[in-house]
């Protein structure tokens, strides 16, 4: 009976000892949290999806990637937070990152001013836009390392129809906590208030504010259209998604996963930019058949010679010599 017993032991032993080289590899597996204010739902969604899945195939299975969205870990600037000090890894976000960390390279605010999204495109994939990056980090412990590209922003209402500057005057609008945005729309005559995405659908709601702006992928997806009447396609501003990583994490890495990781989140971000205009179109469709939202088409000509004086006080905060390398040619285009 006794001999019995030790063999069964023995066996026991032998078995658990075959399983520990599994356990090692197990607990080895890096986690990577990637977090972001923006919904499921949305192209955002779409591509951080694809990011996942390629990373985790390229590493196979060595880094698994663990997705939070709608703004489960905090509001945009507490994640810069937990990304300084590795405590989530990778965030995708809009333009805050730079316009916290390295506010006088940011000459993206102005409304109506740069042309379209290939223009935003030729300045973040440039000189610009490594400068940005290098300020960034410097200042956070936090990698810009890709740069998406976005639809044109568009402007919401619950009852006012915009056609002309002359129509934003005292309209209380939210908008992100950025002071050149602030500063053109007050410029229009609106009524700037800061706040954060995940809380415009219940401001619109509530009537904390009368009207918001974005492109159309994020307010569908927040469902915006529920709350609010009239969507103006002002495409006022083109602008970016920035791919932020956390240096601590990235530094903790073996070089060959560094690169890996750096390729995957390029590819991703392309791909996000690559999608944005057919997710647009899609989730307008969306949105038109799920409630009457009213498009009006507005005079973009005269919002863009009514905000240009604006230019003179929002450049004041730039670093020397961006004014006359990136913007002027097309204020004098006004002109």
């Amino acid at each position: 009976m006794k001999r019995e017993i030790w063999l069964i032991m023995i066996t026991l032993l032998v078995f658990a000892i075959t399983l520990l080289p599994f356990t090692t590899v197990s607990a080895q597996q890096i986690k990577l949290s990637f977090a972001t204010a923006l919904p499921e739902g949305g192209s955002e969604a779409i591509a951080m999806k694809y990011f996942k899945k390629i990373l985790e195939e390229r590493t196979k299975g060595e880094i698994q990637v663990n997705l939070f969205l709608g703004g489960v870990l905090g509001k945009e600037k507490s994640v810069f937070e937990q990304l300084t000090v590795g405590e989530v890894q990778m965030n995708l976000g809009g333009e805050i990152v730079v316009t916290t960390y390295a506010p006088k390279l940011y000459i993206f605010g102005v409304p109506f001013l740069f042309p379209d999204r290939d223009t935003i495109g030729r300045l973040v994939k440039g000189d610009l836009g490594k400068q940005m990056a290098a300020e960034v980090v410097k200042k956070s412990n936090i990698m810009v390392a890709g740069y998406s590209l976005r639809m044109g922003r568009q402007l919401i209402t619950k009852d006012r129809k915009v056609f002309g500057p002359e129509d934003v005057k005292g309209l209380k609008m939210r908008l992100p906590n950025i002071k050149s945005w602030q500063v053109a729309w007050r410029r229009l005559g609106a009524i700037p208030t800061p706040i954060p995405a995940v809380e415009i659908f219940h401001s619109l709601q509530t009537g904390v504010v009368e009207a918001a702006e974005n492109p159309v992928s994020p307010m569908v997806a927040m469902r915006q259209y529920e709350v609010t009447k009239y969507l103006m396609l002002t495409d006022h501003l083109y602008s970016f998604r920035a791919w932020s990583l956390s240096k601590r994490f990235y530094d903790s890495l073996k070089p060959e996963l560094q690169k890996t990781l750096l390729s995957s989140i390029e590819e991703a971000a392309d791909y996000l930019t690559s999608i944005e205009k057919t997710i647009d179109t899609e989730l307008l469709v969306k949105a038109q058949k799920a409630a009457d939202w009213q498009i009006i088409i507005p005079d973009r000509e005269a919002f863009k010679k009514a905000v240009v004086p604006a230019v003179e006080e929002i450049r004041k905060d730039w670093a020397p010599g961006l004014y006359e390398k990136y913007v002027k040619q097309y204020v004098e285009a006004v002109k």
